[in-house]
């Protein structure tokens, strides 16, 4: 799922659901710094970001859940 999220991505940097979709793989993956990264990605698009995510990840980069 994830290499078909960055395809994605490749084409449309800034695809929300795209971005969100990826963030909840890596995740899965326990591979929490790049899902950091993505919803630090989100952020600056301004988009929502799904609490389940921050559960998820605990704190951001930035300190904040």
């Amino acid at each position: 799922a994830v290499s078909d999220y960055t395809v994605a991505l490749s084409f449309a940097p800034n695809n929300i659901e795209a971005l969100t979709n990826r963030a909840f793989a890596y995740c899965a993956m326990g591979r929490l710094d790049a899902a950091r990264s993505d919803i630090a990605a989100l952020k600056k698009l301004g988009a929502w970001i799904d609490s389940r995510l921050i559960d998820l990840t605990g704190r951001t980069k930035t300190g904040t859940p």
